[in-house]
């Protein structure tokens, strides 16, 4: 822990605290959390991580991101999805999820997670050696062509979060992403969806607790992922082979 970080510590802790009680609680999106569109060989989704996965704060899954990547999906054939997320959600969390899903094949597993790992004492490396388990799981139960991490959110830029608190979570947050970055860049067959690059307007559509993504951030997510899985459907042989 840094000196500065130590310094402030009884600060970030109640000020946590605060947050905490001050943030209204908004349920999961209700709806289906899987789902079949179209017949025969196609390609199969697994969606996979925290609160932002399972639509906290959006009315229905259909607006939420597993829904509309679903119908941005169905145009290219027949699709098979499935949703499993839970709020509040770490990444060694997740790997005890990910065990209790039935063995199968997924064509593509989306992930989110991280914000409550940066909101926990775990360090940077520590994080990574856990989504090096996850990463390894996933690969060995489901086989998947690509799995798309999502980086985090600019948590220093969000406006429920006081400060110092708001900067201590957005120094962490971007230490976090710079090495999930380059953790992704060196296998090929992960990729990063990060919302907050130009056009991704995420502080600009956040949900009521003003903490997840809104709905328009849910169907600017689904855009980013549904680029990264297309170029995947005009190879129909790996699909079929499953």
């Amino acid at each position: 822990m840094d000196p500065w970080t130590l310094l402030l510590s009884p600060i970030l802790f109640l000020q946590g605290k605060w947050v905490k009680l001050r943030t209204p609680k908004l349920p999961e999106a209700p709806g289906p959390r899987s789902g079949e569109r179209g017949s025969g060989p196609g390609i199969s989704l697994l969606v996979l991580g925290d609160s932002a996965a399972a639509g906290v704060g959006i009315e229905h899954q259909s607006l939420a991101l597993s829904g509309r990547l679903a119908n941005q999906l169905e145009p290219h054939g027949p699709l098979q999805w499935q949703l499993h997320a839970r709020s509040g959600l770490n990444t060694p969390q997740a790997l005890h999820l990910v065990q209790a899903i039935e063995h199968q094949s997924f064509d593509v597993v989306l992930v989110s997670l991280g914000v409550n790992d940066v909101l926990s004492p775990i360090s940077e490396a520590r994080w990574l050696e856990e989504l090096t388990r996850l990463t390894e799981t996933l690969r060995q139960r489901f086989s998947p062509n690509r799995i798309l991490y999502t980086a985090l959110p600019p948590l220093g830029a969000f406006p429920a979060l006081p400060w110092p608190l708001r900067a201590h979570l957005g120094r962490r947050a971007v230490r976090f992403n710079r090495h999930l970055g380059h953790w992704v860049e060196q296998q090929p067959d992960l990729a990063l969806l990060n919302l907050a690059e130009p056009g991704g307007d995420l502080l600009s559509h956040l949900a009521p607790d003003r903490f997840h993504p809104g709905e328009l951030a849910h169907q600017r997510w689904a855009e980013l992922a549904c680029r990264e899985i297309t170029p995947l459907l005009a190879q129909p042989e790996q699909a079929q082979s499953r």
